[in-house]
């Protein structure tokens, strides 16, 4: 079998808003993607405006522009809304406005330019998961393209050249986490994500899919590779990607598209 290829960088500027694709990043020196979930959106009483919380930040388009290695600007749009583009670090009121009024609420924009806002403190690293992984999974739904069931479960990472849930074999025994590297990166491979109700909407309108929560998990059950180390992972299949923690040795490293996954023991 040829070796596993990162394929896929995705990194989402704001938590909870659309991703953007690029060919490499840096690692902060907390050990995130650097610009990862970098700002979140929070009401008046400090909790996130996120897709578990809110459904209709679905309908919310972002497109970020770039410049050099940080993030310099972000458009939204919405169906009531005409495109409005501002500045992350000079327009911030604005956005909060805009934000505010689209959600029907005072909405707060927060930053964490080092470690970011991820939603597990104690795998606090990118996720990971194959593309043929998508792909079958994108099969158990009719009607759902690969790029559809992509944006469902919002992944970092994404490996080619392996077979399905390949990625299963990047944890271990439980609090036992399992090194390996992608490129110059040293991972430290936590536990496959417990998901929330995030992948049971349609990413562009928030609609639920009918009885997505069950279907995964019997298929998930009826498919579990030979290779998990640990099943007890499993007594919840409700999980898909893995959760990682990134190696302090790995601070200020690159990751680049392309580069090769290699387990640090069998």
């Amino acid at each position: 079998m040829a070796s596993p290829l990162l394929s896929l960088i995705w990194i989402y500027p704001i938590k909870s808003l659309d991703p953007v694709a690029l060919d490499r990043v840096r690692i902060t020196a907390a050990g995130a993607l650097q610009n990862d979930r970098r700002w979140g959106i929070v009401n008046a009483q400090g909790q996130w405006v996120n897709g578990k919380r809110e459904p209709r930040i679905h309908r919310l388009r972002a497109q970020f522009t770039l410049e050099a290695e940080t993030i310099a600007t972000v458009t939204l749009q919405a169906p009531e809304y005409p495109p409005a583009t501002f500045d992350l670090q000079d327009d911030r009121r604005d956005l909060e406005e805009w934000l505010s009024l689209y959600f029907q609420e005072p909405v707060f924009l927060r930053e964490n330019q080092n470690q970011g806002f991820p939603d597990d403190l104690n795998a606090s690293g990118p996720t990971i998961v194959s593309e043929a992984t998508l792909q079958t999974v994108s099969q158990w739904f009719p009607g759902m393209t690969l790029a559809e069931t992509r944006l469902r479960f919002r992944a970092n990472l994404e490996l080619s050249a392996v077979p399905p849930f390949w990625e299963d074999q990047l944890f271990g025994i439980k609090g036992s986490d399992r090194p390996f590297t992608l490129g110059s990166v040293t991972f430290l491979g936590v536990n496959p994500c417990l998901r929330c109700v995030v992948p049971t909407r349609n990413p562009q309108s928030g609609a639920v899919y009918p009885q997505f929560v069950p279907h995964f998990i019997q298929q998930r059950r009826d498919n579990l590779p030979p290779w998990i180390r640990d099943p007890t992972h499993f007594e919840n299949t409700y999980r898909l990607t893995v959760n990682t923690r990134i190696a302090e040795c790995s601070q200020g490293h690159l990751l680049n598209l392309g580069d090769p996954l290699t387990l640090q023991y069998a």
